[in-house]
């Protein structure tokens, strides 16, 4: 149960816990700190808990740390996904590659044969190269200059094309956007 002595002394964070900002999920800690309990209470201005909550965490302070919250579970989820995709052979870490081409250069033809029969060769099939093709999009919005491509267009047809010559098109055309938006002097 919330009362003054727990919050004031063992607060350890809040955060609103539904997109509707109705529900807020407070974490305080046993007095030894070896235990965190979680309570959720209503957003409600008149409720006697949520009043309790805001001497100490304010309105705008709980919709920053929400915010922060969420912003590092989405690069945790991200994270995870590409470890994930990488661990299934989805996607390639070019620095590994490159090392293992260095010692058999034999087998970077194959590695281009490959890239292109798959990209632009009649062998993509979407049922069972699905996978492979969300992997690239992955591996591509991971890409500086792709993922701070600010033409909100190109970045949906992106996620919405079929196939890996589309996405690879889409790709170069948010590449050019970019380095077209560098090349254009700033007005002072």
């Amino acid at each position: 149960m919330l009362n003054e002595k727990l919050l004031k002394e063992n607060l350890i964070t809040a955060y609103y816990i539904s997109d509707d900002r109705k529900q807020i999920e407070i974490l305080t800690q046993t007095d030894d700190g070896k235990a965190i309990s979680p309570t959720i209470i209503e957003s409600d201005p008149n409720h006697p808990y949520y009043k309790l909550l805001t001497k100490y965490v304010s309105e705008e302070e709980l919709l920053e740390i929400t915010h922060q919250r969420k912003k590092n579970e989405l690069k945790a989820y991200k994270k995870m996904v590409l470890k994930l995709a990488k661990k299934d052979g989805l996607v390639y870490d070019v620095n590994e590659i490159t090392k293992n081409l260095e010692k058999s250069p034999e087998k970077l033809s194959t590695v281009i044969k490959f890239f292109f029969d798959f990209i632009f060769g009649n062998t993509f099939d979407k049922d069972k190269h699905k996978d492979i093709l969300f992997g690239l999009k992955l591996e591509l919005f991971e890409k500086e200059q792709i993922k701070s491509c600010d033409n909100r267009e190109l970045k949906s047809l992106m996620r919405k094309a079929s196939t890996p010559e589309e996405v690879i098109r889409i790709a170069v055309q948010m590449l050019d956007h970019e380095n077209k938006k560098q090349e254009t002097p700033q007005k002072a």
